[in-house]
């Protein structure tokens, strides 16, 4: 697969603070995102090719998913009503809904999400179950348990 640079939409990377790097795309949303080894891939797509042209959508594979997240102001919607997340829950759901029906192991959660955390992967159960709580019994299954490996996202009416 050959590179080519994408005039009409310029992509940056810069660093931030703690480690982390921003990838900026500007008229493109990221369809996809996967981690191999050391490299991570994102594959994106023009915001006019049919798909939504806000990051929070943009992993959604359906747009009736009651479930919304902003990014900017942490807060999660269900439904008309605003959750109340601590800020591991918070990172927790935007984690998954980021990145619909990939499953991912309690390991990985705890890397990606809380890499300077000693806990055992029973920290990811306790924050899953307390989500599902907050979230009620009409939209629990969103986060879904994949036996013997971990969890995932699932978008309501999918």
């Amino acid at each position: 697969m050959s590179a080519h640079a994408i005039q009409d939409a310029p992509v940056t990377v810069e660093q931030i603070a703690d480690g982390r790097w921003l990838l900026a795309a500007e008229d493109l949303v990221p369809v996809s995102v996967q981690r191999t080894g050391s490299e991570v891939r994102v594959v994106l797509l023009p915001s006019d090719a049919g798909h939504a042209t806000r990051i929070d959508d943009a992993p959604r594979l359906t747009r009736r998913d009651p479930i919304r997240i902003d990014h900017e102001s942490r807060t999660a919607r269900v439904a008309d009503r605003t959750l109340t997340l601590k800020p591991q829950e918070f990172d927790l759901l935007a984690h998954l809904a980021r990145h619909p029906l990939r499953t991912f192991t309690r390991r990985e959660l705890l890397a990606e999400l809380w890499a300077s955390c000693d806990s055992g992967g029973r920290t990811v159960d306790v924050h899953i179950a307390r989500l599902r709580h907050k979230l009620g019994p009409s939209y629990r299954a969103a986060l879904a348990t994949v036996i013997g490996v971990g969890y995932r996202y699932v978008p309501v009416g999918t």
